[in-house]
């Protein structure tokens, strides 16, 4: 949401840029002469040296990002050029150091029996810090490996403790969906996601489909969650008590899309589906024009349960046919009269 009360007066010609890892910031185009496109990738000069990152943002929608995020005349790093044949090469190589300086941390690291988890390695394009993303369950001290990475790398060092949503923003990965995770596409900040959210749309609790990539609950479980509190308004809560013609039961699921209510009958051990008007044309005593009577609803019976309650109902009527179609052979053999001889 744009912040309107913000007064933003930057004038600069600001691009939105990703580093490796996902991480987004902004930088600053200072060549007007300078011809740039989407994706491109650049050689940007920040306070600590020289780095490189792709264009993710351009144009007016940078400038509407950063008001949202009330952003206006602060430092930013400066773009210094597009990556020429020689950078796309050196970024290769750092790449392939990047791989090799995950391996040596993660061995210093079990060497120290430090409680972290390594997540990955990065170098600044000019070599002048090489940083460590890990993740833990608390406070760890590592100034001893510090020392140590230092000596082996000779350069600046730093660790850096991320959380686990943050670990698989930076990894990056296909979610179940079959698109990119959306903590290392477009989503700015994370949001606090409980199991309510999942009651709400009364989607199954099963851990491993509403589990992201990180281990917690999925960020796309919000995507829709005002749509159902919205409409869920003009529905009874579920396990409301309700009388109809068909007895006593009680409201177990909502088809919100559908307007549909199913009501389960304890006594009658069946099941019951209700539009919304039918629902209130009970509660205004009058009875409903047509009620369709469901006697299996998966989402509550267990399909095990189903199908083994099928055989044994097939199984009594074969033995019931079985047993009365033996009868009536006996019978007729009996009434069968004989032929006498010639």
């Amino acid at each position: 949401m744009i912040a309107n009360n913000f007064e933003y007066k930057d004038k600069r010609d600001i691009v939105e840029i990703t580093y490796e890892g996902h991480r987004r910031g902004f930088a600053c185009v200072e060549d007007k002469g300078m011809r740039l496109s989407l994706r491109d990738v650049l050689i940007v000069k920040h306070g600590n040296g020289l780095d490189w990152a792709s264009i993710s943002m351009m144009g007016s929608l940078v400038h509407a990002k950063r008001k949202a995020k009330r952003l206006s005349g602060e430092e930013l790093p400066t773009v210094l050029r597009v990556a020429n044949e020689g950078d796309i090469k050196r970024i290769e190589q750092t790449k392939a150091s990047e791989r090799q300086a995950y391996s040596v941390c993660k061995t210093r690291i079990e060497a120290f029996e430090l409680p972290m988890e390594l997540v990955d390695a990065e170098w600044q394009f000019d070599h002048k810090k090489l940083t460590f993303y890990f993740t833990a369950d608390g406070r760890v001290d590592f100034r001893e490996l510090v020392r140590d990475l230092a000596a082996i790398f000779n350069t600046r060092i730093e660790l850096r403790q991320i959380a686990v949503r943050d670990a698989a923003k930076r990894l990056g990965d296909v979610g179940i969906c079959g698109l990119e995770l959306c903590c290392t596409t477009h989503l700015g900040r994370y949001e606090h996601i409980t199991l309510d959210h999942v009651k709400i749309q009364q989607i199954p609790a099963n851990p491993s489909k509403l589990s992201g990539q990180c281990g917690r609950l999925k960020c796309c479980l919000l995507y829709e969650i005002d749509t159902y509190v919205e409409g869920l308004k003009r529905f009874p809560p579920i396990t409301t008590e309700v009388k109809t013609p068909s007895g006593i039961g009680t409201v177990q699921k909502i088809d919100l899309f559908k307007d549909i209510i199913w009501i389960y009958y304890p006594d009658l051990s069946s099941w019951e589906s209700l539009t919304l008007g039918q629902y209130k044309d009970v509660l205004e005593g009058k009875i409903p024009t047509s009620v369709r009577v469901d006697e299996e609803i998966p989402a509550y019976f267990p399909s095990e349960l189903q199908q083994e309650e099928g055989r044994k109902r097939q199984k009594e009527k074969a033995d019931s046919n079985g047993g009365e179609g033996k009868a009536k052979r006996e019978g007729a053999q009996k009434r069968k009269p004989k032929r006498g001889k010639k």
